[in-house]
């Protein structure tokens, strides 16, 4: 996850869109509550992108990685932009990941 992460996301679609690879009610409920375990309102995944904060958007960009089936992250400070309520969410969120994260 680079530091600078804004080149990677949409930022003219919302959240779960960007999320979202099938359009399946399942998926987008499945993205909801991954959202919503990382502090973001209802209303908040209903924003464009480009009008989150910074930590929101890094967030989007990491649960996209998680959600990817990579076997391996590669994080640049990863928890930089994160609010303090976040944090745990995030630590927890590495801790399950079942591949290698550095």
């Amino acid at each position: 996850m680079p530091q600078t992460y804004e080149d990677l996301l949409d930022l003219d679609v919302t959240p779960v869109d960007y999320l979202d690879k099938t359009g399946d009610k399942e998926e987008r409920t499945r993205i909801r509550t991954y959202l919503g375990s990382l502090k973001y309102t209802p209303d908040e995944m209903e924003h464009p992108i480009r009008e989150l904060s910074g930590g929101q958007k890094a967030k989007v960009l990491l649960l996209r990685m998680s959600l990817s089936g990579a076997n391996v992250l590669i994080l640049d400070e990863p928890t930089r932009n994160f609010s303090p309520l976040s944090g745990p969410v995030i630590r927890k969120m590495l801790r399950e990941f079942p591949g290698g994260c550095h």
